[in-house]
This record gives C-alpha cells, structure tokens and sequence, in this order.
C-alpha cells in the first residue's frame, strides 16, 4: 500500500506534506485561492483546500438497547488493528462504508469464523478495479498510462 501511494503521488506531482499542524487558513490576498499556514512558520498556498479529518477521528458508538450487558467485543472502527483477535470468531460489522467494507474484507481473508455486515440501505457495489486498473483511473488505465 505504501509503495501505491508513494506511486500515485510521485505520478501525480503531488507535494505531500507530514507532521506539521495546521494553524491558520484565509484566502490570499488577491483573492483567488488560500494560503494555510503550519508551525514552523510553513505557508503554502493553493486554489482549493480540502479538509479531510476523516470520520474516524471522533468515534461514536451510538447507546444501543442492551450495550451495557453486552459482554462481547465491541469496538469502534478507529481502534481496528487487524483481523488476529476475531480468528474463529463470528463478527458484525456495523456500516459498510469505504471503512466498513474493507474491515469486513480484512476480517474475511484473515480468519474471523463468519463475517456479517449491518447496513441501512443497499450500497452500491462496483468493483475495486479491472485488470489491475484501479477504479477512480480507469480513463488513464484504459490510455495505457498504468500505474504503478
């Protein structure tokens, strides 16, 4: 996964930046695009900014009927390490969203007796990729632009 993504931004040009932590966004002066500033007095300037904190970053286990006599394993998908302590065991994954789904997949390939999955309403499903062409790229793919 790591050399993909390492892949797709070097593909793609993309300047990715870590470990710094966002202290301020306004619009540039001119009024065309943003200018984020990060500690260490780093600025960097862009015509859209995209905030992506992720779902999983306030966890909330809704209070179920019966939740607190439960004495079964119950987590939230942000304290999902992997498949080993469900071996054997039979799991529901609430929610099959892009987490969902591939936590159920995870669990699946790794061991986990039976895995069910909750949802509110049918998703729709369409698949990952095609001859090794992921999805979102299948115009580039189909161009003979492959990656990685």
């Amino acid at each position: 996964m790591i050399r993909y993504l390492e892949a797709y931004a070097e593909h793609h040009a993309l300047d990715i930046v870590t470990g710094v932590e966002v202290t301020g966004l306004e619009r540039t002066a001119d009024g065309t695009g943003w200018l984020l500033r990060a500690t260490g007095g780093r600025e960097l300037t862009g015509s859209a900014v995209v905030v992506a904190t992720g779902c999983n970053h306030t966890p909330r286990l809704p209070d179920w009927p019966g939740r607190d006599t439960y004495s079964g394993d119950l987590l939230h998908a942000r304290d999902y390490r992997g498949p080993s302590p469900f071996s054997g065991k039979d799991v529901l994954v609430v929610g099959v969203g892009n987490t969902g789904a591939e936590i159920a997949v995870d669990l699946a390939e790794g061991g986990a007796a039976r895995v069910r999955l909750a949802v509110r309403t049918a998703p729709h499903i369409v698949r990952r990729s095609t001859a090794g062409c992921p999805r979102s790229s299948r115009a580039s793919c189909a161009a003979g632009s492959r990656w990685p």
